[in-house]
């Protein structure tokens, strides 16, 4: 079970891409960035997947604000001025806009496109 964190550590955390990622454009959309990430298979699930030639690349389609944010994570960025960004650009409120930031970091972690790492000391303002 993981624990949560509170809510200034989470705003101070720095998302940053996977390095091995491959991105590119899609053939069939202009306006959409593919984002492939090798998929790794561990221990006993490792040896199935290579048994049964388990695809080795996940592949995602990212448009609109998705994308945005995305080409936004430039490992300095932190979460709050993701949000403040996506406050004046898309003209929400900040609750909001924090909740729809984390919701979409969360799911690139668990999609393995990027991890969470937390802001030095020397960094965070304010």
């Amino acid at each position: 079970m993981s624990t949560a964190i509170d809510y200034t550590t989470q705003l101070h955390m720095i998302p940053i891409r996977n390095q091995k990622l491959t991105i590119g454009s899609a053939s069939h959309n202009a306006d959409a960035l593919v984002v492939e990430v090798q998929l790794k298979y561990n221990g006993l699930i490792g040896v199935l997947a290579s048994a049964v030639n388990a695809r080795r690349k996940r592949r995602y389609e990212l448009l609109g604000i998705s994308r945005e944010l995305f080409e936004s994570l430039d490992g300095v960025q932190t979460v709050e001025a993701l949000v403040d960004r996506m406050v004046e650009e898309e003209k929400l409120t900040f609750l909001e806009s924090r909740a729809l930031t984390v919701l979409y970091l969360s799911d690139l972690m668990k999609r393995g496109l990027i991890v969470m790492v937390p802001a030095s000391e020397n960094d965070v303002q304010g």
